[in-house]
């Protein structure tokens, strides 16, 4: 009886044991999974992913940035002097404002522009539609100055004759154009002197007439050097001739004293002209004047 009773007793601790490690077993079938969160970061690195659409607009928007386009610049020069007028800057583009002149005649456009990096694509506003090919104005961005390389032939129905939007315009106003016929007149800053002494106060009437300057023809019988100027547009009203060679000097420049009357100032420093013009003078003003002013010396 003891023996039967001891392994009873053993039969019900292994059954218990049993018993333990079926629901033991059960327990680890039915239970969820075990989850590891980890940062945003260590499941998808930036570095490691391709930009977005949005992402490199954003970048080409800094790109642009570092380029400034609005403000005003000028194109320096004595007789087709313009202005570029910037405004309403974005990352995308802007509006312009471009006036050109050539002597009194006058060309302007205004639209917006679309920015590529340094260069910029501009259209006409409304009010400057034609039927005939679009405007188009082609800018490059070159830090202090902007250079508007070309503009399509339709730009110029909105200026005057002789008028160009091309060229080089430099960060602010204008800067004064020293006035001066040396290199378009005279060959010489001496022969220039020669004339300053001539015409004395008057130097102005010719830097300001000779906007644009032409050879002509000699019709007298001494070799000088003959030059003709004028201011595109006021031809027949502001206009002078100079002649010229070693020694002596024969010049005519018209001077309006009041909006009724034309007055042609003389000088001459040779002795047989003092108070005559040189055929190659009469022919080229051709009586166009009021008054002849004799102020040779």
């Amino acid at each position: 009886m003891k023996y039967r009773a001891i392994t009873i007793s053993l039969l019900s601790v292994i059954i218990f044991f049993l018993a333990i490690s079926s629901y033991l077993l059960v327990s680890a079938t039915n239970s969820a999974p075990t989850v590891i969160y980890l940062p945003s970061s260590a499941v998808e690195s930036p570095a490691l992913q391709d930009s977005s659409p949005k992402q490199e607009m954003e970048s080409a928007k800094q790109g642009n940035s570092l380029i400034s386009w609005e403000g005003k610049w000028s194109r320096n020069s004595q007789s087709s002097p313009g202005t570029l007028t910037i405004t309403d800057e974005t990352a995308a583009g802007f509006s312009f404002n471009l006036m050109s002149l050539s002597g009194v005649n006058v060309g302007e456009l205004a639209g917006t522009a679309t920015v590529h990096g340094e260069r910029a694509t501009g259209k006409l506003s409304e009010e400057f539609e034609s039927e005939e090919e679009e405007c188009t104005v082609w800018f490059t961005n070159k830090q202090n100055e902007i250079e508007i390389e070309k503009v399509t032939p339709s730009c110029y129905n909105w200026a005057g004759m002789g008028v160009d939007f091309t060229g080089k315009y430099k960060q602010g106003d204008a800067e004064p154009v020293q006035r001066t016929l040396v290199g378009s007149v005279f060959a010489s800053a001496d022969d220039d002197a020669r004339f300053r002494v001539l015409v004395g106060e008057d130097y102005s009437l010719f830097t300001d007439n000779f906007m644009f300057i032409s050879d002509e023809e000699n019709l007298d019988h001494f070799g000088a050097t003959v030059k003709a100027g004028y201011i595109r547009g006021l031809a027949p009203i502001n206009y002078g001739i100079i002649m010229y060679d070693d020694t002596y000097i024969w010049a005519a420049v018209s001077h309006l004293p009041n909006e009724n009357e034309i007055q042609l100032n003389y000088y001459s420093n040779h002795p047989d002209y003092r108070d005559k013009l040189p055929v190659t003078m009469e022919n080229y003003v051709k009586g166009n004047y009021d008054t002849l002013i004799l102020k040779s010396k």
